[in-house]
């Protein structure tokens, strides 16, 4: 058991800070030379076909992924070998069980790329596409259980050397072989990595497969039962970062979804801090059963100060430079995802808290509000992205996705707060307050047309204004953070 929950919570979370800022990173450059080397549309199938196939596999992940975690945290303390054999073998046999009905798909492929997709050439690429999704559900589950050991950093490596394959390779083959393959980088990979991850558990946590078909039954049913819950959970989850794509594709076009795609390898990287529910997932597992939900709420409410902080920080620092940072960053040809960033790169931190507070639910075993919260939130994204794309277009999705992420976020806080004394929503109330008239100050400058320079010292007078009305507000909640990790050491 974790004797010193704060800190280890620290150290994940560093560890997986870097490995998620790297995998942003590597994600940027990677969608940087695709968009500078394919056309719109070439580009615009490849990542169209690729939130297809995403889609489809959190549809048949079965909440596997969202599940293993904390089966495994449960279980890392026994020594029987027996256990850890049965629910490793129990959940790979499921990934296999559910991962192959997305092979049914194939025969479809040509009917989907005239269809759906208008791009009757792209059908080897779907079909490459289709088959990386049961590898990758599977290189997926490999780093989920180096979670559930609070082997962060193994998780890390695994993360990034896949992501990092995926670039070099494309950078090898784009010129000769073009978007399929990229496909082929994206399948080899995935296949490369699965591979070396299950050599790595073997070796370090001992971990086989095991034929004692019984106690493996015994686990197939408890994790369906733990996870059927979970599933709609992980679907949510998933699903929402695709759903907007794909309806994208089909009311405006591949060119929309060109544009809109340029959008989302930085929101990639602003996603940088979805490692922090990760991490904390298996230590509240802990602390729930040990009943210590005070430091439950402690960290909690750091983290949504911390969120909030940073969304408001977001629509300033947005609204004032995201133009510039599509054209520095890619080229003025896509310029009109600007707006999308803007939206997006704001609305993901309301996903991150609330991934945070639903991984926390899930570690409590409340499996059926996390599911409600999670069909909530796709039902919200299917709604307004219908709503809205017609009208708005890209930036009609952008806010569709936003507005299912405030969504769950909001849900997600008043499920917790039934079984977390002392959790707060906006405390410190000046922290909104000042965030709500700074970012409409940045707003309103952002259309003034004023040079980079201008902008640059507006926006550094909004932080320091910002910083100085919150700054008792944030000294008191890391100085209470502080008193608890020295408590620990």
């Amino acid at each position: 058991m974790t004797k010193r929950p704060l800190l280890t919570f620290i150290k994940g979370s560093l560890i997986s800070l870097i490995a998620m800022l790297l995998t942003g990173l590597v994600t940027y450059l990677r969608r940087r030379y695709l968009a500078l080397h394919l056309t719109k549309e070439e580009f615009g199938f490849f990542y169209a076909a690729f939130a297809f196939v995403s889609l489809l596999a959190a549809v048949l992940d079965f909440g596997i992924a969202g599940a293993s975690p904390v089966v495994i945290s449960r279980h890392a303390v026994l020594k029987s070998e027996k256990e850890k054999k049965a629910n490793f073998t129990a959940i790979l046999l499921l990934k296999m069980f559910f991962g192959v009905w997305g092979l049914l798909f194939i025969p479809f492929a040509g009917w989907l790329v005239s269809w759906y997709f208008h791009f009757p050439v792209g059908k080897d690429v779907l079909v490459i596409l289709l088959i990386f999704s049961l590898i990758y559900n599977f290189t997926e589950e490999v780093m989920m259980i180096a979670v559930g050991f609070k082997d962060y950093l193994g998780k890390a490596i695994m993360e990034v050397a896949y992501y990092t394959a995926i670039l070099v390779v494309i950078l090898i083959v784009l010129e000769n072989y073009g978007i399929k393959g990229a496909a082929w980088a994206y399948f080899g990979s995935a296949l490369v990595v699965m591979v070396l991850g299950i050599i790595y558990l073997t070796v370090k946590y001992r971990i086989r497969l095991t034929f004692n078909f019984k106690l493996v039954w015994k686990k197939i049913v408890y994790l369906a039962h733990f996870g059927k819950w979970l599933a709609i959970a992980s679907l949510a989850s998933t699903s929402m970062g695709y759903i907007d794509t794909v309806m994208l594709t089909y009311i405006k076009g591949l060119e929309a979804t060109a544009i809109y795609n340029i959008a989302l390898p930085l929101v990639q990287i602003m996603k940088s801090m979805l490692f922090l529910p990760l991490v904390f997932v298996p230590i509240a597992t802990e602390l729930w059963h040990k009943k210590q939900t005070g430091s439950i709420s402690d960290i909690c409410n750091a983290m949504l100060m911390l969120i909030l902080a940073g969304f408001w920080g977001m629509i300033m620092f947005l609204s004032l430079f995201g133009r510039d940072l599509i054209i520095l960053l890619f080229s003025d040809r896509f310029v009109a995802a600007s707006d999308s960033l803007t939206i997006l790169g704001s609305g993901i931190l309301f996903l991150i808290i609330a991934q945070f507070f639903i991984g926390t639910i899930a570690a409590m075993e409340k499996l059926r509000a996390v599911a409600y919260t999670g069909l909530a939130g796709v039902l919200c994204n299917i709604v307004f992205n219908a709503l809205l794309i017609p009208f708005i277009g890209i930036e009609g999705a952008a806010l569709a996705t936003s507005f299912s992420y405030l969504a769950i976020f909001i849900i997600s806080y008043l499920i917790l707060r039934r079984h977390v004394e002392n959790l707060r929503l906006l405390y410190p109330w000046t922290l909104n307050i000042t965030g709500i008239v700074l970012a409409g100050g940045a707003l309103y400058f952002s259309h003034l047309h004023f040079s980079l320079l201008y902008r640059m010292l507006f926006f550094a007078g909004l932080l320091l204004l910002f910083c100085i009305a919150n700054f008792r507000a944030i000294c008191f909640m890391l100085q209470h953070l502080l008193k608890q990790m020295l408590a620990e050491l």
